[in-house]
């Protein structure tokens, strides 16, 4: 049996490795469910939280701007945390799937925020009709969607 440590790898060879479990679009689809799910319960509990506490205060008229931009930033901090620190978000977590660089190494912080930055543009919601096997949010930062399945190894 000959060892594959030792041996050089082209990247391309590396990608090859983790295509074969590429996640689904119907997995990448209910990722994207459940995470507006998890948004919509948070922005609900917030509402149900916070007007209890704001109601008839000075802050009440400050309400819908403070409610505003959490419906703005929650999805971006959101994704960034989860995905920067498990390479997952809840959604992922639910349909066994991660993220990984297209070397299959874990992604660092700066991808899962760059990843973010491009899921707010109009392009990336057009990307899904445009080119639709790679999102540009994976397609910009070098990531990919996979299975659970595959594991990083640096010695493959």
């Amino acid at each position: 049996m000959e060892s594959k440590i030792l041996d050089y790898q082209d990247p391309n060879d590396l990608y090859n490795e983790i295509e074969p479990y590429l996640a689904p679009k119907d997995k990448r689809f209910l990722n994207y469910v459940i995470d507006t799910a998890v948004y919509v319960f948070y922005i609900i509990a917030l509402m149900i939280f916070d007007w209890t506490f704001v109601e008839g205060t000075d802050l009440e008229s400050d309400y819908g701007l403070f409610a505003g931009m959490n419906l703005f930033f929650f999805p971006f901090v959101y994704k960034c945390f989860f995905e920067g620190l498990f390479g997952k978000t809840l959604g992922k977590y639910f349909t066994q799937t991660q993220v990984v660089k297209l070397n299959g190494e874990p992604i660092t912080f700066l991808q899962a925020f760059a990843r973010s930055v491009v899921r707010y543009t109009i392009i990336d919601v057009l990307s899904i009709f445009i080119d639709g096997e790679k999102p540009w949010h994976d397609t910009f930062t070098q990531t990919r969607v996979v299975m659970d399945e595959y594991e990083y190894s640096e010695f493959v």
